[in-house]
């Protein structure tokens, strides 16, 4: 069973510049043939992440639970790996190589875009780098492992060991005159268990060392008939294994399971180079627009040099500062399995998450020239809806035409009873029922106002997110 949790909220605005484009303008859009003023998804995402922070939330969440967007990585694990005692000349090298091992790459000490990884992720990947050590960029160390992996896995009999040297001549591992690169080594490391397997299956016809692999090493170069089949097996599976991850780039990865981390179960992650690795968000935020049409204005300024001489005129900076206010109408679903999912079907942190989530959405807010306009209007209409085995929906064509108000009359109220008629509507097309509930500031509303197309109203907005918890909570049970 499907569910989603969706939250939609009308939150009016004083006069503010949350949200800037490149010119430093409040952002907007034409919707419904008029312009509106906009707040990105970007930024109200962000807003809420921030909102996860265990500062901002009373330690809500453990460091362990929440992740960190960042481009210093390799700060991040010089340092945990300095604390459990990693030192010396190749301390910064050995890292960067481990780095460059699963694909990562770096423009000086930062790598080319913004990881979003769990802490737990971070730390784990620092305990591997840590317990494979030795093996960074030691291709000796590497090629030894590889022989006894080789050793292990054939049989031990009479003639074993010069087969075994006709075989490690054809891998390049008999002795230090035969060179081998990199890229030779990860194809080998990748492909341990195929070659063991073409081995053993051909292990009769291995034929001991002759005058095409013999002497110091050099031998004579064959032609592809020349070679027995299994030598022409294990090249092909080579050839193949050069375009992989090493062995312990892949080790590495494997620690990149999104750690738990509520905040990247919730947004999601896109990492370029490792694509298998990426998390698909299980919430999505709609851009916030408002619900009526709305034209920027500008804020003159001057200032003036506190020191400068009584007797001198004018000001010494001025400019201007774009701006706007709107009632805006905000919303965001969760998908609820996708979480569960995310989190390792962990429900109890997924709990969390969801409150957290619903709370900061209310809560938080765009930080934009707050300094300068101290916009701080809590949302006056909240409703959250849980739908089961339906689609999403956001209600942003309640505004489709951008509501007008006479003298007197409240933008929210009017943006509120438009919400309510909308989901009505849409509830009698599609012959659905509203399983919502309400909280609204009752000095603008008053008693007796009624969002029918929107559930019950509840007391307060603890209320409200009580509610979406139990009922969820009670589908889980």
């Amino acid at each position: 069973m499907k569910t989603f949790i969706e939250i939609h909220a009308l939150q009016n605005f004083a006069p503010s510049n949350l949200n800037r484009d490149d010119t430093g303008a409040p952002k907007d859009a034409l919707f419904g043939g008029t312009r509106r003023a906009r707040v990105s998804s970007q930024c109200l995402k962000r807003a809420v992440r921030q909102y996860f922070d265990p500062k901002n939330n009373n330690g809500f969440f453990k460091p362990e639970e929440l992740a960190d967007r960042t481009k210093r990585l390799l700060g991040e694990l010089k340092k945990q790996l300095a604390d459990k005692g990693r030192q010396g000349t190749e301390f910064n090298e050995k890292i960067e190589m481990a780095l460059a091992s699963m694909g990562l790459k770096l423009k000086g000490e930062k790598t080319e875009y913004l990881l979003f990884l769990g802490k737990t992720e971070v730390s784990r990947l620092a305990d591997q780098i840590n317990d494979r050590w030795n093996e960074i960029g030691d291709p000796v160390a590497r090629v030894s492992a590889i022989k006894s992996r080789l050793k292990e896995g054939l049989p031990n009999g009479e003639g074993a060991d010069e087969k075994i040297k006709a075989i490690f001549y054809v891998l390049k591992l008999l002795d230090d005159t035969q060179k081998i690169k990199e890229e030779e080594i990860v194809a080998l490391e990748n492909n341990v268990d195929e070659i063991l397997n073409v081995l053993t299956s051909h292990y009769e016809k291995i034929h001991p060392m002759n005058e095409n692999t013999s002497d110091s090493g050099k031998g004579k170069k064959r032609k592809k008939s020349e070679m027995e089949e299994w030598e022409n097996n294990i090249q092909e599976i080579l050839r193949e294994g050069k375009k992989g991850i090493s062995a312990m780039g892949k080790a590495l990865l494997m620690v990149l399971d999104g750690g738990k981390a509520v905040d990247v179960a919730l947004f999601g992650r896109m990492l370029a180079d490792m694509p298998e690795k990426n998390q698909y968000a299980a919430c999505q935020v709609a851009h916030a627009i408002s619900t009526h049409a709305v034209e920027r204005e500008f804020d003159f300024y001057t200032a003036v040099d506190d020191l400068k001489p009584e007797d001198t005129a004018g000001a010494d900076m001025m400019g201007t500062v774009e701006f706007n206010s709107a009632c805006f109408y905000r919303y965001a679903v969760v998908d609820w399995e996708k979480l569960v999912k995310n989190l390792q079907d962990d429900k109890e942190l997924a709990a969390k998450g969801l409150q957290i989530f619903l709370e900061g959405f209310v809560v938080a807010e765009p930080t934009g020239k707050q300094n300068t306009f101290a916009a701080h209007n809590p949302p006056e209409f909240v409703t959250i809806s849980v739908r089961r085995n339906t689609a999403p929906r956001n209600l942003a064509n309640s505004f489709e035409t951008a509501v007008r108000v006479k003298k007197d009359e409240s933008l929210t109220k009017e943006s509120a009873t438009r919400l309510s008629a909308k989901a009505l509507a849409l509830d009698k097309l599609y012959g659905t029922s509203a399983n919502s509930r309400y909280a609204v500031a009752e000095d603008i509303f008053g008693e007796k106002f009624e969002a029918k197309g929107l559930g019950e109203k509840v007391e307060n907005i603890n209320a409200l997110l009580d509610w979406a918890l139990r009922e969820v909570s009670t589908k889980e049970g």
